[in-house]
């Protein structure tokens, strides 16, 4: 003990001895909580504060800090998010169902400023960018004036961003002559009515069209034309009149009624057969030759007349109908007479 002062003495007198080292400390834990995270459907990819977390629904994400997180979980084509508040300590819950993913279109067109529709509806002039649902397939066309319209499709994966380039080329137009008969027939053109005759329609569009020819008392007439580019195209249409159709119908109905005025006819002779026989019962039933001779008078002989003459005449409706069926012409009366197409080049 006195060895040990000594030396303790002696460090004092040094002055270049180095300090005792002072004892160290090690820090407290820093205090989390964790999140229970839920979707429905389950399977989803797990996202907190924007960063994946690797796990996928239903999970526990464990040692987030106190305070507000955001939870994402994103399916192949669902998604969705909310904010959790975590506490020390606890276990937060974060479950949610899972709604329509969507995607990012980035949209432009050559030449720039053609309108843009999505689906059909019209969303403005390109470049544009659009959020459309995922994994549906979309429709989307561009249009602008003199040009004719670019067309294309596109089925988004969720959270993708697809760039799409649309070139509308300049339009090109031809000539239409229709010759229609009968000469009071009325087109329509892609719906558009024309003025009823013959006529001339002059920078139609090149490309497909749909023509609607009709007549009253003739069947419509429906084609498909294919209009050339700086071209004449002579549409000849002649329609058929409607009555092959209601003679044919008139006929059907005729042959229906003789056939159902035979079966009443037949019907009838059943009836009145069934009344003659219960008469004819009542005949050999009476007590006196008196009462059966008037019964045989007013009632057998009346009945067998009527049941023969009303079966006669369902024999004899029934072989003319039989005629009438077998004469019938089923036939539909030919076709709508085609469209001629003659072109010629200006």
């Amino acid at each position: 003990m006195f060895l040990a002062a000594l030396a303790t003495l002696a460090l004092a007198a040094d002055p270049v001895a180095p300090p005792p080292p002072a004892p160290t400390s090690v820090p407290p834990a820093a205090a989390t909580g964790d999140v229970y995270v839920g979707s429905t459907p389950a399977g989803a990819r797990i996202l907190v504060d924007g960063q994946d977390t690797g796990l996928v629904t239903p999970n526990l994400v464990r040692g987030l800090s106190p305070g507000k997180h955001s939870v994402r979980v994103e399916g192949a084509c669902a998604d969705g998010s909310v904010e959790v508040d975590v506490q020390a300590g606890l276990i937060a819950r974060a479950e949610m169902p899972l709604v329509p993913a969507t995607a990012r279109l980035e949209l432009i067109t050559a030449p720039a400023g053609a309108t843009l529709l999505v689906d059909g509806v019209e969303r403005g002039p390109s470049p544009l960018v659009v959020d459309v649902p995922a994994c549906t397939a979309h429709a989307i066309v561009a249009r602008l004036a003199s040009h004719a319209e670019a067309t294309t499709s596109v089925t988004p994966a969720a959270h993708a961003t697809v760039p799409l380039s649309l070139v509308l080329s300049p339009e090109r137009f031809g000539t239409v002559v229709l010759d229609l008969t009968p000469i009071d027939a009325r087109a329509s053109l892609d719906g558009k009515s024309l003025p009823p005759g013959p006529q001339t329609l002059e920078k139609v569009p090149a490309g497909a069209h749909q023509l609607l020819v009709e007549a009253r008392s003739y069947r419509p007439h429906r084609a498909t034309i294919d209009v050339p580019p700086d071209q004449l195209l002579r549409l000849s249409v002649a329609l058929e009149s409607n009555a092959p159709a209601r003679k044919l119908a008139l006929r059907v109905g005729l042959d229906s009624a003789v056939t159902a005025s035979a079966l009443a006819a037949g019907g009838v002779a059943a009836l009145w057969h069934i009344e003659n026989v219960a008469a004819f019962d009542a005949y050999l039933a009476a007590e006196n030759d008196d009462e059966a001779e008037i019964i045989f008078r007013d009632q057998v002989e009346p009945g067998q007349v009527r049941a023969l003459a009303a079966a006669g005449a369902a024999v004899a409706l029934a072989g003319v109908s039989t005629v009438l069926w077998i004469t019938t012409d089923f036939s539909p009366g030919g076709e709508a007479t085609p469209v001629l197409n003659v072109g010629a080049t200006w």
